[in-house]
C-alpha cells in the first residue's frame, strides 16, 4: 500500500521541529521531577479526573512510575512516528496532487497531539502534588481534543476534498 504513495519531498518548519523537541523535553523533566519528588509523595494519588479537573478516583503512588515509564516510552515514539507521514493512516484518498499537503498536515496533527499529551502528562503529574493540578489536567484534556479536531479538519481540507465539492464547478 505504501508502495502506491507518492514519497515525502517537503521540508518540516521550524515550528513543527521546535514543538516536537519541546514536547520530549517537556515528557524528560516531569519524568526526572516525578522520580526526585517520588520518596515525598503520599501514598495514596489521583489517578482520574472529572470534567471540572477533580480528583474522583486515587491509586497507590506506584501507579506515577507507570505513568512515567509510559510517557518515557510513548513521547519518542510518538515523535519519530510524526517524522513519517507517509505511513500514516488518512481519512481520504492520497494523489500525487495532496501527498505534499496531506504529509504536512498529518505531521503537524502528530507534533500537536503529542505536544498536548506531554502537557497533559506534565499537568497530571502536578496533580500527584498539588491540588492545582486538577485545573491544568482539565484545560490540557481540553486542548487535547481541540488540537486533535483541527488537526482533522487541516488534513480535509488539504487533500482538496472539501474544496472540490464546494466548487461551482463541481459535478
Amino acid at each position: 500500500m505504501l508502495d502506491n504513495r507518492p514519497p515525502r519531498t517537503y521540508t518540516t518548519g521550524a515550528v513543527t521541529k521546535t514543538l516536537r523537541i519541546l514536547g520530549i523535553m517537556l515528557v524528560a523533566c516531569t519524568v526526572i521531577a516525578l522520580l526526585v519528588n517520588y520518596p515525598k509523595m503520599p501514598t495514596t494519588v489521583p489517578t482520574h479526573f472529572n470534567i471540572r479537573g477533580e480528583a474522583d478516583a486515587f491509586g497507590s503512588k506506584s501507579s506515577v512510575l507507570w505513568l512515567a515509564l509510559t510517557m518515557a516510552i510513548a513521547q519518542p515514539l510518538l515523535a519519530w512516528v510524526s517524522t513519517k507521514p507517509r505511513i500514516m493512516n488518512y481519512p481520504v484518498r492520497i494523489t500525487e496532487q495532496n501527498a505534499q499537503s496531506l504529509y504536512r498536515e498529518g505531521e503537524r496533527l502528530i507534533v500537536w497531539v503529542s505536544l498536548f499529551a506531554s502537557v497533559l502528562y506534565a499537568s497530571t503529574a502536578l496533580a500527584f502534588v498539588s491540588t492545582a493540578g486538577g485545573v491544568a489536567v482539565a484545560a490540557a484534556g481540553t486542548g487535547l481534543i481541540v488540537v486533535t479536531i483541527i488537526g482533522i479538519i487541516r488534513i480535509v481540507r488539504a487533500s482538496g476534498h472539501i474544496a472540490e465539492t464546494t466548487s461551482p464547478n463541481y459535478r
